[in-house]
Order: C-alpha cells, then sequence, then structure tokens
C-alpha cells in the first residue's frame, strides 16, 4: 500500500506524484505532471533540498531532485511542509493507503512556521477528505500550531496542529531519518611535516588541546540553556555520544544544571468557568455566570469557557504551559480538540479555552506548566506525552524525565466534569 501527499494551497489540494533522484550538482526542480514545464518555485525548492540552505539533502545525502506534482504552484513557501514529508516517506511501504495532507513552512532546525490562509486551504480540500474517509481510508491532516480557528472540521478526526516535524512523524507513528553528520565525499590532503624547530613548542598542545576540547561542549550546552534552546540542547548533548570523555561532560552540564535550576515551587492556581443555559447562549450576548472550576457544575448547565491563571512564587523562574482538551477522555482521540499555549505573560500566564464541543462528564481538561530560569522557545516534543497520558504511564515519565534533565520542573493538573 502507499503514503500519498498532498499540499493545501489555496487553489485546492496538489497531489505529489513523483520523486526522482537526479544527478548531483544540477538544480532541482518541481515540475508539472511529468512534462517538460519548471513551476516558479523550484529555484526555492533547490534552495530548500540543498546544503547549507536547506534541509533535504542533510536529511537524505543527495542534493539534487525532480519533484512531479498534479497541479500548479505558483509562490510562497508554504509547499515545504508536505514537500518535506513527501521525501521523508518517499518509497515506504504501509499495511493500508495514507492520505497525508500539510501546508507550512520548515525552517533549518525543522520548526514548522505559520503560513496564511490555512482556513481557506483546508476548506478547499473538505471535499477530497471527505471522500477519502468515505472510503475507509486514513486521512492526516497537519497545519501549523495556531494557524486557524475559524475552520468548521469536525469530520477530520486526524487534524493536527503541529510545531516540529517530530510531532507529524509521531502523529502518523512513523520514524524520521536523522541528519547525516556527513553529506558526500571529502577528500583527505597529504598530512605535511612539521619543522624540526618547531616540535618542543608543539609538544605542549595536545594536553591545552585536550582541556579546552573537554570544556568547550559544556559551555555550548549552557549557552543553548540560557537560551531556552531546548530541543537543539537535547540534541547537541545526545550527538555527543556515549564516549568515556562524552559521559564526563555531561555528567559536568548536569552538575552545573542542578545547581542553577530554580526551586521547585508549586504555581498558584485560580481558575474560573462560564457558564451558560443553552449552547445557543454561548455565542450570544446573552448572560453567563462565572464560577470556580474547583465547584460543581450543575448538570442542566453548558460550559462554555475555562479560563486558568498560574501566578509564579518563584522570582528567578518563569512559567509557560499548554492546555489540551480531551472531549471523550485522554487518548480517547488521537489528539487534542483543541491545545491553548496561553498568555505571554512568563510571570503570570493565562489560558483560555473556549469550546465547540461542549465538556460532558467523560471530558478532560489538561494543564502542563514547566517551571524554569528561562522559556524554553522552539519545539518541544514531550509536551505531546505529557498532555496525553496518565501520569504513572511509561510515555509520560519519560517525557518528564526529559524536560526535567534539561533544567525545569514539571506540574501537571487535570480538571474533569463531574
Amino acid at each position: 500500500m502507499s503514503i500519498t501527499v498532498y499540499i493545501l494551497t489555496t487553489q485546492g489540494p496538489v497531489r505529489i506524484q513523483r520523486i526522482t533522484e537526479e544527478q548531483t550538482g544540477i538544480q532541482s526542480v518541481i515540475c508539472l505532471d511529468g512534462r517538460a514545464q519548471a513551476l516558479p518555485i523550484s529555484s526555492r525548492y533547490d534552495a530548500f533540498v540543498r546544503n547549507p540552505t536547506g534541509v533535504i539533502e542533510r536529511a537524505t545525502g543527495h542534493g539534487a531532485y525532480r519533484v512531479d506534482v498534479d497541479q500548479i504552484i505558483d509562490d510562497g513557501d508554504s509547499w515545504q511542509l508536505g514537500i518535506y514529508i513527501a521525501h521523508m516517506v518517499d518509497g515506504r511501504d504501509q499495511a493500508k493507503d495514507i492520505h497525508i495532507f500539510a501546508t507550512g513552512e520548515v525552517d533549518r532546525d525543522l520548526n514548522i512556521r505559520p503560513v496564511g490562509h490555512i482556513a481557506e486551504k483546508l476548506d478547499r480540500a473538505s471535499r477530497l477528505f471527505i471522500e477519502l474517509q468515505d472510503k475507509g481510508e486514513d486521512v492526516y491532516v497537519f497545519v501549523p500550531d495556531g494557524g486557524t480557528d475559524d475552520f468548521e472540521g469536525g469530520h477530520l478526526s486526524k487534524l493536527a496542529f503541529v510545531e516540529h516535524v517530530d510531532q507529524v512523524f509521531d502523529h502518523l507513528k512513523l520514524s524520521r531519518p536523522q541528519p547525516l553528520s556527513q553529506v558526500g565525499n571529502v577528500e583527505r590532503g597529504t598530512p605535511s611535516r612539521t619543522p624540526k624547530g618547531r616540535r618542543f613548542l608543539l609538544g605542549g598542545l595536545p594536553i591545552a588541546f585536550l582541556l579546552g576540547w573537554f570544556m568547550w561542549s559544556p559551555f555550548v550546552w549552557m549557552g543553548l540553556a540560557g537560551d531556552g534552546k531546548v530541543k537543539e540542547l537535547e540534541s547537541a548533548i545526545s550527538d555527543q555520544g556515549p564516549t568515556f570523555m562524552g559521559r564526563y561532560q555531561q555528567d559536568l552540564f548536569f552538575f552545573v544544571q542542578d545547581l542553577r535550576r530554580p526551586e521547585p515551587t508549586s504555581p498558584s492556581l485560580s481558575g474560573k468557568i462560564i457558564l451558560a443555559d443553552s449552547p445557543e447562549a454561548c455565542d450570544s450576548t446573552a448572560p453567563r455566570r462565572g464560577i470556580s472550576w474547583d465547584e460543581s457544575v450543575p448538570a442542566s448547565n453548558i460550559i462554555c469557557e475555562i479560563i486558568v491563571r498560574a501566578d509564579n512564587a518563584e522570582t528567578n523562574s518563569v512559567l509557560v504551559g499548554r492546555m489540551a482538551y480531551w472531549p471523550k477522555g485522554l487518548r480517547q482521540d488521537n489528539t487534542p480538540a483543541r491545545t491553548m499555549r496561553g498568555s505571554a505573560n512568563p510571570n503570570g500566564h493565562t489560558w483560555t479555552l473556549g469550546f465547540e464541543d461542549f465538556p460532558n462528564q467523560d471530558s478532560i481538561v489538561r494543564l502542563v506548566i514547566l517551571q524554569g530560569r528561562v522559556a524554553p522557545v522552539g519545539s518541544q516534543p514531550w509536551y505531546s506525552d505529557l498532555l496525553s497520558e496518565l501520569p504513572t504511564s511509561a510515555a509520560f515519565i519519560a517525557a518528564k524525565a526529559r524536560i526535567e534533565r534539561l533544567g525545569y520542573h514539571v506540574f501537571v493538573r487535570d480538571w474533569q466534569r463531574l
């Protein structure tokens, strides 16, 4: 069975028909339907493929491709996520046919950046979504996190808002090729001879070099930690490898991180539930009332909105977090119905969560808060398990250990309608 990838555009979904490796050194192109017609975005695609500007060659080890698509793509960069996925799944076989739709810009660190007109692109593809699902096909749709709130996508069970390509492959339950440490072949020159008069002076350099090398990696890691680049930090530590010296460097870094880690101080949480007498009242100016989220909600009331505030008592740390809504309970769907980042103030975060699928007795709202010296930036893959798994599960424990190892504390609060 096959994997078919579509690029979401404002003109409708564009199917990626074929990817062909070309001779290294020529320019990569995107062509229309097997014809000798290069699309206007071909030069941008070539830059997206080729080192050092692009990401495809870094992952596959090859630097020139031809991609054929069934419709014209004129401009922009929102095709990048679909093209990246297509390269990574090219040639894979599956137990059943899979159809992947995507839009988003992919940067050098494989973060997925926002693009425009997402609701329009989804609406243009909605008929094909329904046709494929009616045939029993698996349909996955990936758009940048926070890209749209106005798409009526109730018929899409696998619409995912993603920040990093790792999240795409987590949803697909597929492995992503790791970046290659070296692309192409490197010719090695003949070693030069050292004049006899300089050998004595050079004799002491190896020791100084080893000391500098030993300290260099921990200093680089501390710089990444200080900038909140936790995903890059984790990758850099992992790339060091399980060598004898590498383990000592890691031990030194984690020792210093433990000394710098803020004291774990539970955030002060306050929550409010906004109630109405009917679903229609949630969307109107009709009177609504608020109660504390610790109070019981009368069975006759509709929950329109939940607002949660977290205040940080630790002055030397910041708070960030996500709130996720599971209408049928944890892990009863592939992804939560809504995920909220919260306000931009790290010292007093506020999450406001409105509902289209109103909470019932099985519904759960989970709040995950990270506390650290700086706010983590970029993709944060541990959120996926922290927001979806039981706290006693191996996946949750592993995700919590990953981020705590890098200098953060994790706090989790679940709310369920009784």
